[in-house]
This record gives C-alpha cells, structure tokens and sequence, in this order.
C-alpha cells in the first residue's frame, strides 16, 4: 500500500482546486502534442532501473494529487508494480488496462493518461526496451500540469534528476540501439 511521501502530504497539495483546464481532446493529443525534448534527452541518461522508479514516482505525484477527488485507486496499483520491479521485473507481468473512452473528465481524463503511460513504461522494462524512458516527459509534463505547486514539483524534479543520472546511468548509447545489452540493467 502507498504511503503519501512527506513532500505531498500537505493538504494545499492534495485539496487544492483542481484549477488545470481539461477537456476530452486532451486525452487524445497529449501523447503527441505534450513534450518536452530537452527532459527527454535527460532522461535518457537513466538506466532501466532508475527509469521505472522515475515513471513510478512521477505517476505518485498525479495519484497523490488526485486521490481525494475521484477513486483512482486502480493507478495506485500500478505504481506499486513498478515499484516491486524494481525488486526483480520477474515480480511482474505485462498488464493491460481497458482505458474507457467516456472518462474524459479533469479526472478521469489525467487517470487514463497516466495509466496508458505506466503500461507502456511496464511493458518496455519487462521487454528490456532500449526505449524504456520514452514515457518520462509526457509523464513529467502530466505531473507538473496538475501540480498547484510548480515550483515545488520543479525543484523536485531537479534534485532527482541530479541525483539519478550519476548513481543510476545508462551503459549505453540509446541513439545507437545496436550497441544496447540486455544485461545491462538487470
């Protein structure tokens, strides 16, 4: 079960408004249209490992944003996933999510972004992708769109991020997939 982590247990965090504008269009476009290339090449720099914490903790800040307005306990359970893969992927198994076109609320529309992010970000790690960090900056875009407090989700994304890339880095090139090993992150 998650626990809320210290920097979200605030209720100005979790029982703001939900002030962000949303409409059913978003849902389809966001992979497309939301990015951000140069968090997209940093991100690159994880391994596998560190990638899926990322996704993980990422996908934290939209649950624990959204908890006390809908039941979204259904994304809670992902982020457990790959939490416990981390462990060892073998704990885990591809998942498929039946995403239900109607939930296009502020929501339900930010519930279905993120599960649909997570699945791909599970599926590529079980997989051993090259790619498997291709779903952070939509992710992190998500995160911080909804977060009442942008600076606060920024700074700790920097932290992260300058923490990460020295102690977790990618062994590889992943411009140049041929050179990638699967025993690179076990």
């Amino acid at each position: 079960m998650l626990k809320i982590p210290g920097i979200l247990n605030n209720p100005s965090f979790y029982d703001a408004e939900l002030d962000y504008k949303w409409n059913s269009k978003m849902v389809i476009d966001w992979e497309e249209k939301v990015s951000n290339y140069k968090l997209f090449n940093i991100f690159l720099k994880l391994n596998h490992k560190a990638s899926i914490g990322m996704a993980a903790a990422l996908a934290e800040w939209i649950y624990w944003r959204l908890h006390t307005k809908d039941n979204i306990d259904i994304l809670s359970k992902h982020i457990e996933t790959l939490w416990v893969s981390l462990i060892d992927k073998r704990y885990v198994k591809k998942w498929e999510y039946d995403f239900i076109p109607g939930e296009r609320d502020k929501t339900h529309g930010v519930k279905t972004i993120a599960l649909e992010s997570l699945e791909r970000s599970n599926r590529n790690y079980i997989d051993g992708a090259y790619n498997i960090s291709a779903e952070l900056d939509g992710q992190a875009m998500l995160a911080r769109y909804i977060c009442p407090d942008k600076n606060l989700f920024d700074t700790w994304l920097e932290d992260c991020i300058r923490k990460l890339i020295p102690l977790f880095p990618v062994k590889y090139d992943r411009d140049n997939p041929s050179e990638y090993n699967k025993d690179d992150d076990p």
